[in-house]
Formats: structure tokens, C-alpha cells, sequence
């Protein structure tokens, strides 16, 4: 293996499709390596690097002419025998091991358990709802991991949003861009983008996968007639942080005293939102072409997302069981959420500390619904803020056309192929139709150019 390749992947450290291993010599090790082989192979695939300890640091492994022999063994207590390569390389005078896992349709065991990689974990399965989900999951073929073949990474790949999500999970940003992406296990070794990939990384989201959107609605005192709306398109990331802080804008704020001190705060914890956010995102079904619905009621919110909890609903809350493993690897990464999958209960703690009632969740063959509860009591003192026609300070600042001109100009200059309709509607709050207008003045200055393809082009300052 080629150093700078092995030092990309030493940076990226452990994840959905790498491990690291000191030794497989004692039998605790050799235990521990065909817990992971199993993982890999029930999972997506992945490599073991041996020779690796604490903190990454490069030990090396023990290499004897008997080294392959004894990988070739260790995989033999694994039923049935799963397929992997074994190569062996040097770094900096030391020798190190890659077992390079492949991936499969077959359901594997070792001892009679049955493991699953989740992350940088390699997951044991316990319970028999958990292994009938897991073996319907081999049955079908994973979303997340399928590769998109409409995917040009050259015309389609938006280096601000990679650039955006190596600086969020500490990877450092000169590091091969392919070589991280594969490394991450969302680009295959013949640099394919999968689905994965492109809903954190692709130009344009919505070419590619439709179906991921967050539609949002405010409803009046009726639950009928809606006064506002807003529809969200973007990659996961800006997805989660655009319907939050709709959330914020719609939402109310309380005054609370701590130490003497006045504080305004949403009167929703914004911990239980944002989680609630990230959970529909991350566990939603990505094969229905349904989308992620908000509800915003007098007394309640809504969060519905498509998709089945999997499990007897009595484990729900309990019992881990993530639809899209990669993408829930992909926000732990950057810190959205915990491996441990604590996020309903950080929910319902939240809820509770704030002295309201605990969340409700309804859970159906198709979809599933979160209902965080209002203190309708708090909103009779304050002015309608959910109101667009009654609260001015919930009125968009008003941008002349000069100065959306200049700021278009100006968001150009500072993110190159980062800037989306979607972004300046929301940023002027204004219809499609008039940033169209405006990008065509533009044009006709020769101060812009469209580069690309109808579809999948972006707007570029003029050189």
C-alpha cells in the first residue's frame, strides 16, 4: 500500500468501513479480529489494519512466514468462511497487515452471534427482532451504499461541502479528496460516488434524490388553513441547520430567571428539536418518495418522516436498530449524534427538564411520527410570533435590487460553486422567479457566467 494512501486513512481514523488492530497473536485478539471480519462482512465490506495501536500509533505487527497461514485460520472459526484478501506492507521500517473484508449477501456468525458493523462498532446482535431486521436488510440492498451511477465527480462534486465537512469532523483538509471519500466509505475504490456521498456532497441535491426534502408548515388556530411554508432542498448538513432555524424563527421564546439574570429562551429546548430533526433525516427511508414532514400547531410540532421503526415497538427507545448505518457513521463524525443511539432519551430528558410533557411517538408500517408538545400557557403574554400578518419582527428584511445584486456578487466571490437558489431565496426571501431575473442582469453585465449543464450547473464569477 502506498504511504500517502495509509497516512489518509491513519487520519481518517476508525469508521463504518475501517478498523485497527495491535496484533492477533493471543487469543483475545484473535477473538476480537473475527468479531470484526464477521461485522464487515454482514455489513458493507471493510479493511482491519494489524499493527496499529492506541491513539493510531504505527507498532507494527509481527510478521513470520506463517502470518497469512494463520489470518487464512482465524477466518475458518467464522461460519460460513467469509472472503477477504490479506496484504502485507511497510511504513516507516515497520510491517503492518490489511485484511481487506468483502462485502456479501450472506448472513455470517461467529460462535453462533451474529455481529453487524454500526459505525466504528462492531455491533452484536441480541435479540431476535434485531437479527429478523437484520436479515431482511440482507435481503434488500442498501440505499445508502448503492452507488449513484448518474454521479459525475468532476461535474457533480462540491468541494465547499466537503471542505465545510472536513473541518466539522477534524480531518484534515489536504488530504486526498478521493482517498478521504473512500476512506469514509462513501466512494467505492474505482471512484464511484454512492447514494451516501452524494446526499452530504453533491452540487445538487434534488437531481439526484428528490425524496430529500423537509417540508415545513405553520398552521392558524383551524389546523386547516396554513398561514406560512417553507420547503427545504439541500444536502444533509444544510438541511438539518435550514429547518432549525425555521424552527427558531416560528417557534416561541419564554424569559426564564437564572442567578438573578433574565434569560430568553425558545420555549422548546432547542436539544430536542435538533435531535428530532437529525433522526428523520438519518433513520427516514430513503426508498419511498415521500418526504420528511414538519407540523407546526398552537399546542404542538410534528416531525413525520417515511419509514418503519423495524422493531416490536416495545424496544423502541431501547434497542438500537439504524436504517442508514453510513449516514448515521456520517453525524457522528461531525458530532450531530452519539454512537451510543441515546437520542430519544436525550429528547425526552430535555422535554422533562424543561417542564414540559414528554414526547409522543406513533410508529406504523410506513411512517413514523415524533410529537413534541407545546405550553400553550406561555404563548398568552407574548405576541403571536407564529403569526407572519401580526408580528413584524417576523417579516424578512427587505433587499433592494441593487443590493441583491451586489450580495449575489459578493456570496459568488466567497463560496465559488457553494451558492444555490435555494440559499439566496432564503437569505432574501424572495420567489425563485426574481433571483432568476437577477442572475440573468447579471449575466447580461458579463459579470457571471452558467457553467455546466442545465440540470446540474452552477453560476460563476466572470474572470
Amino acid at each position: 500500500m502506498d504511504s500517502k494512501v495509509f497516512l489518509d486513512i491513519l487520519e481518517v481514523g476508525e469508521g463504518q468501513k475501517i478498523e485497527f488492530k495491535e496484533n492477533y497473536i493471543s487469543k483475545e485478539n484473535k477473538n476480537e479480529l473475527r468479531i470484526a471480519i464477521c461485522a464487515f462482512a454482514n455489513s458493507e465490506g471493510g479493511r482491519i489494519f494489524v499493527g496499529i495501536g492506541d491513539n493510531k500509533k504505527v507498532i507494527g505487527a509481527n510478521i513470520t512466514d506463517k502470518t497469512e497461514g494463520e489470518i487464512e485460520q482465524v477466518k475458518k472459526g467464522i461460519n460460513p468462511i467469509p472472503e477477504l484478501t490479506v496484504d502485507i506492507f511497510s511504513f516507516q521500517n515497520k510491517s503492518l497487515i490489511v485484511i481487506d473484508v468483502k462485502k456479501s449477501y450472506l448472513h455470517y456468525m461467529y460462535k453462533g452471534v451474529t455481529f453487524e458493523r454500526r459505525g466504528d462498532v462492531s455491533q452484536k446482535l441480541e435479540t431476535k427482532e434485531e437479527i429478523e431486521q437484520f436479515q431482511r436488510r440482507k435481503r434488500l440492498y442498501s440505499f445508502e451504499d448503492n452507488i449513484n451511477i448518474l454521479f459525475n465527480f468532476e461535474r457533480d462534486f462540491d468541494k465547499g461541502k466537503f471542505s465545510h465537512f472536513l473541518k466539522l469532523s477534524g480531518i484534515s483538509d489536504v488530504l486526498d479528496e478521493r482517498s478521504v471519500l473512500q476512506n469514509i466509505g462513501v466512494m467505492d475504490l474505482q471512484g464511484n460516488m454512492s447514494n451516501c456521498g452524494t446526499l452530504f456532497f453533491s452540487k445538487n441535491v434534488y437531481y439526484f434524490v428528490k425524496q430529500c426534502k423537509i417540508n415545513c408548515f405553520l398552521f392558524g388556530e383551524d389546523e386547516i388553513q396554513f398561514l406560512d411554508s417553507k420547503e427545504f432542498c439541500d444536502d444533509l448538513i444544510s438541511l438539518v441547520n435550514s429547518t432549525e432555524r425555521y424552527l427558531k424563527e416560528k417557534l416561541n421564546t419564554i424569559s426564564i430567571i437564572k442567578e438573578f439574570r433574565r434569560i430568553d429562551e425558545l420555549e422548546i429546548p432547542i436539544v430536542a428539536l435538533r435531535e428530532a430533526i437529525i433522526n428523520a433525516v438519518a433513520h427516514r427511508d430513503y426508498f419511498s418518495k415521500s418526504e420528511v414532514q414538519i407540523n407546526i400547531f398552537k399546542d404542538r410540532v410534528e416531525i413525520v418522516n417515511p419509514g418503519n421503526y423495524g422493531l416490536d415497538n416495545k424496544f423502541f427507545g431501547k434497542v438500537r436498530n439504524p436504517r442508514n448505518v453510513l449516514i448515521c457513521d456520517m453525524f457522528k463524525r461531525i458530532n450531530f449524534v452519539e454512537k451510543g443511539g441515546t437520542g430519544i432519551r436525550r429528547i425526552q430528558s430535555s422535554l422533562v427538564k424543561h417542564g414540559l410533557k414528554k414526547a409522543d411517538f406513533v410508529l406504523d408500517n410506513n411512517f413514523f411520527m415524533l410529537t413534541i408538545h407545546r405550553n400553550v400557557s406561555t404563548q398568552k403574554t407574548q405576541l403571536n410570533k407564529n403569526d407572519p400578518k401580526n408580528d413584524p419582527k417576523n417579516d424578512p428584511k427587505k433587499f433592494s435590487k441593487k443590493e441583491r445584486l451586489d450580495l449575489i456578487l459578493k456570496r459568488l466571490e466567497e463560496n465559488k460553486d457553494n451558492v444555490s437558489y435555494y440559499l439566496l431565496i432564503e437569505e432574501f426571501g424572495v420567489d425563485r422567479s426574481t433571483i432568476k431575473r437577477d442572475l440573468s442582469e447579471l449575466k447580461k453585465k458579463n459579470l457571471i457566467e452558467f457553467v455546466g449543464d442545465k440540470r446540474t450547473g452552477v453560476w460563476r464569477l466572470k474572470k
